[in-house]
């Protein structure tokens, strides 16, 4: 009888913990890539390269991963608007037709998932205020924000919490470190960073950044973070496992390349031609060839599209003053952030133009002393590791 009794115990003893399992699909800044692309992420030529991804194919794959399971959690991590043509004819009318086809969380801070409650918290880099018109709001530091809506959240009881960061794969790296011990995850957008742990697929134009998720260590515990590129060439996924305590245990995901053998999805299509009449007389709209390539690579010095779009403002500015001399405008200079997609060899169409520069920024003309000129291009290269969007595209200047 004792040795039966200490084989009970025995078996009791090494029982192993059920953990909970949630599953995070997410995807950022598409930037109203609705249509398929190049590689590049501009306009798509299928004599040119394969063409990839687009809002058909990204439904195609979310809703792939809610038939495994239907707990998912679908976040996805902003920069949905501007970028391409469609959005500059259509505003948000278009963005919020084509979300609405699939489902995303976060209507709410806490939704349930399998039963257990999820905290999740947005965030939006501090600088938003240099980078748009933002009226009267004001933009707190990230770390801090994060910090007090956790504790907030951890007060109601909710020991998961996911935060939704717009800031960077940067400033990310700063929360998860800093921002207190009750964030499980931050999935990111802004930088635009790919993270992967698979080797990029054929054709790809895309280099991961780093591992997925970046694991960033606290005292005794860990914070990932995600981000899955942009413009709709991939889509991330990553499990991961709790006890009951809400402890992060462990996790395991990739993101999927969304390439031309994913099937897009049948009513996202109907939906898109529909569009289609709309926008496509004056995308198709012949501005000009080029014999080269162009690219928007910019953040590390000039690039030649970059250069091509002072050089075709300073030609516009000359011509309508009607004087035709130099004098009337000696240089120009734009923001990197300002060019963000390549145009390819060949044809030239408007939208190709609203692909690579789609702000609908104005162009202006100012007198500058000669010492504003160099501070303002010392700026621009005092980063100089990685000086980003901060770098410039100039004409004039030698």
């Amino acid at each position: 009888m004792y040795a039966l009794c200490v084989l009970l115990l025995c078996g009791i003893s090494v029982r192993s913990e059920k953990f909970y399992e949630l599953n995070i699909i997410h995807y950022n800044d598409f930037h109203a890539r609705f249509v398929e692309t190049s590689p590049f992420g501009s306009v798509c030529n299928p004599t040119a390269a394969p063409c990839i991804g687009g809002f058909a194919r990204l439904a195609t794959l979310i809703r792939d991963g809610l038939e495994r399971d239907p707990e998912s959690l679908v976040l996805n991590g902003g920069d949905s608007f501007q970028g391409t043509i469609w959005y500059n004819l259509l505003r948000w009318n278009v963005t919020q037709d084509f979300m609405n086809m699939v489902h995303h969380d976060a209507h709410k801070f806490v939704v349930e998932k399998g039963g257990r409650k999820i905290g999740i918290i947005g965030v939006i880099i501090s600088s938003t205020d240099e980078l748009a018109s933002t009226g009267n709001l004001k933009f707190t530091d990230e770390v801090e924000a994060v910090r007090r809506e956790a504790e907030k959240l951890n007060e109601q009881g909710i020991n998961i919490i996911v935060v939704l960061s717009h800031c960077g794969i940067d400033i990310d790296r700063k929360i998860a470190l800093n921002a207190g011990p009750h964030i499980d995850i931050i999935v990111g957008g802004h930088s635009h960073t790919l993270l992967s742990n698979s080797d990029p697929p054929e054709g790809s134009t895309w280099t991961p950044l780093g591992p997925y998720p970046v694991v960033v260590e606290q005292a005794a515990r860990s914070v990932l973070i995600v981000q899955a590129g942009a413009h709709t060439a991939f889509l991330g996924e990553i499990k991961l496992n709790f006890n009951d305590n809400g402890d992060l245990i462990s996790w395991v995901g990739d993101p999927h390349y969304i390439g031309n053998n994913v099937l897009p999805a049948p009513d996202v299509l109907e939906k898109i031609n529909e569009y289609l009449p709309v926008i496509t007389e004056q995308a198709t709209e012949l501005i000009g060839v080029s014999k080269v390539h162009l690219s928007s690579r910019c953040n590390c010095g000039e690039c030649n599209l970059g250069s091509f779009i002072c050089d075709a403002f300073m030609h516009e500015t000359v011509l309508k003053s009607g004087k035709n001399t130099w004098n009337e405008a000696n240089f120009c200079v734009i923001n990197t952030g300002d060019v963000r997609s390549d145009i390819e060899i060949g044809n030239v169409t408007f939208e190709s133009v609203m692909l690579s520069i789609p702000f609908e920024n104005n162009v202006e003309k100012y007198d500058l002393r000669g010492d504003h000129i160099l501070e303002m291009l010392e700026y621009a290269v005092a980063n100089h590791s990685r000086p980003g969007r901060r770098m410039v595209q100039v004409s004039g200047l030698n």
